[in-house]
C-alpha cells in the first residue's frame, strides 16, 4: 500500500471517529431536549461525511490496486481450483528504449508421429479424421491438396476404420431426407400424388410414412456421418490439443499429451490456465517481452471464452501498453487505424464489467504499475499510453 492511500484511510479513520464522538453528544443533547442540538447535528455531519467519503474512496482503490494480482479460479465439477495470478518478478524501472527480441515459441506441429498416450485406442491423426468427416456427406470427395500432409493422407484410409471399430456411423433416414431442398421433396411426394403442403418437417414425416423402408434408402442413398459416445471416448486423449486448437493458443502438441498425463484428474481448463501462468512467469523471469506478449495474447483470449472477464481486461491493458512501446519504438508507421480498433476493444471489455471510462483509465494505471513489465512501465510511458487510448478513442 503506498503512503498516499494510506493517509487517506487514515484521515478518513480519524473524521469519520470525530463525526461518531460529535454524533453521540448531538444525540444526548436531542433526548435531553436541549434546544441546541442543531448546532452540533451539523458539526456531526461536517466531520462524519468527509470521513465515510474518503473510507470509500481509499477503499475502491485499494481494491483496484490489488486485482491485477487477484486469484483467478476456475472452477470444474471435481472442485479442483487453479490460481493464475501474474506476478511482477522486476520491480526495476528500466530506463532504457523498448527492444524486441526474437520469441521463444512452441510451434504446432501439423503432420504425424505425434505420440499416442498410453491406454488410447487410436492414433492422434485417426482423432482428427475422427472429427474431420463427422458432418461430412457420405459421398463427400477428398481434395488432391489434402493429400500434401500426414492429415489429409490419412483421413482417407483412416475412414473405413473409424466405420468398422464403431467410432463413426451412417446417420438415420430422418437426416438423410433432410438434406433435401423443400422442393425436391414435394417433387417427391407430388409424383406419388401425396400432399405437398406443410413445413419441411412434416414433408419428412409424411415421406417417411407413406414410402416403404427400402425405397426410401434408393431415393435417398447419401447420408451423414455421425460420430458415436465409443468415438467421443476415443478421441478424449487428445482433446486437450482440440481445444488448445480452437482457442487459438499455440501450444506444442507433445507439451499438451506430457501436461496431460502429468495431471490425469484435471480438466483441459485447469491444465491450459496452468500452462499460460507457467508461460507468463517464465518470459518475465528470463526478460523475453516478445515470449510475455505473446503469452499475454493467448492469456486473454483464453480468459475471454472462460468468462473471466476481468482478468482477460488486464491482459488487454497489457497488450496494449506493448504496442504503444511498439508506436514510440517505430514511429515512422501509421498507427491510427490500429489503435482506434484496440481502443474500442479495451472500452467494450471494460463495458462488459461495468467500468467506466474513468474506471478503466484508473484501471490503465493501477494494472501497470503493479505489474511493471520489464521495468518498463514508468509514469512516462503510462502517461503516453492513456494519452495514446484517448486519442484512440478521439476523446481527451
Amino acid at each position: 500500500m503506498s503512503i498516499k492511500l494510506f493517509l487517506k484511510f487514515f484521515i478518513g479513520i480519524i473524521l469519520s471517529a470525530i463525526g461518531i464522538f460529535f454524533a453521540f453528544g448531538w444525540l444526548i443533547l436531542l433526548l435531553d431536549k436541549y434546544d441546541d442540538s442543531t448546532i452540533l447535528f451539523i458539526i456531526t455531519l461536517i466531520f462524519i461525511i468527509p470521513g465515510i467519503l474518503l473510507l470509500i474512496k481509499a477503499s475502491k482503490e485499494y481494491k483496484n490496486l490489488h486485482q491485477s494480482n487477484r486469484l483467478t479460479t476456475i472452477n470444474e465439477p471435481e472442485n479442483t481450483q487453479m490460481i493464475l495470478p501474474i506476478e511482477n518478478t522486476n520491480n526495476q524501472t528500466n530506463s532504457e528504449p523498448f527492444q524486441s527480441e526474437q520469441p521463444e515459441i512452441n510451434y504446432i506441429e501439423k503432420d504425424g508421429d505425434i505420440p499416442t498416450p498410453p491406454g488410447a485406442v487410436i492414433s492422434y491423426l485417426d482423432a482428427c479424421a475422427l472429427y474431420f468427416w463427422e458432418g461430412k456427406h457420405t459421398n463427400y470427395k477428398i481434395p488432391q491438396y489434402y493429400l500434401r500432409d500426414a492429415f489429409g493422407k490419412n483421413v482417407g484410409p483412416a475412414l473405413q476404420k473409424l466405420l468398422q471399430m464403431g467410432f463413426l456411423k451412417y446417420s438415420n433416414i430422418d437426416r438423410n431426407i433432410s438434406l433435401k431442398t423443400v422442393p425436391e421433396l414435394k417433387a417427391i411426394l407430388s409424383e406419388r400424388n401425396l400432399k405437398i403442403s406443410g413445413r419441411k418437417t412434416e414433408l419428412i414425416q409424411r415421406i417417411i410414412e407413406n414410402i416403404p423402408e427400402n425405397e426410401l434408402n434408393e431415393l435417398f442413398p447419401v447420408s451423414v456421418y455421425e460420430i458415436t459416445s465409443a468415438g467421443e471416448q476415443a478421441a478424449e486423449p487428445y482433446s486437450i490439443i482440440f481445444e488448445s486448437n480452437r482457442m487459438s493458443l499455440g501450444f506444442s502438441y507433445y507439451r499438451l499429451l506430457q501436461e496431460k498425463a502429468n495431471n490425469p484428474n484435471k480438466s483441459n481448463e485447469v491444465i491450459l490456465a496452468q500452462m499460460l501462468y507457467h508461460d507468463l512467469q517464465a518470459t518475465l523471469q528470463k526478460q523475453q517481452v516478445h515470449g510475455f506478449r505473446n503469452s499475454i495474447s493467448h492469456t486473454k483470449s483464453f480468459m475471454r471464452q472462460m468468462g473471466e472477464l476481468q482478468f482477460a481486461l488486464d491482459c488487454g491493458i497489457l497488450d496494449y501498453f506493448f504496442f504503444v512501446q511498439d508506436i514510440q519504438t517505430f514511429p515512422a508507421r501509421n498507427y491510427d487505424q490500429q489503435n482506434y480498433f484496440l481502443t474500442v476493444a479495451l472500452e467494450k471489455d471494460a463495458r462488459d464489467i461495468n467500468l467506466s471510462l474513468e474506471q478503466l483509465l484508473q484501471r490503465f494505471e493501477s494494472v501497470l504499475k503493479s505489474i511493471n513489465p520489464f521495468g518498463l512501465a514508468t509514469d512516462d510511458n503510462i502517461s503516453k499510453t492513456i494519452s495514446y487510448f484517448q486519442k484512440g478513442l478521439n476523446i481527451k
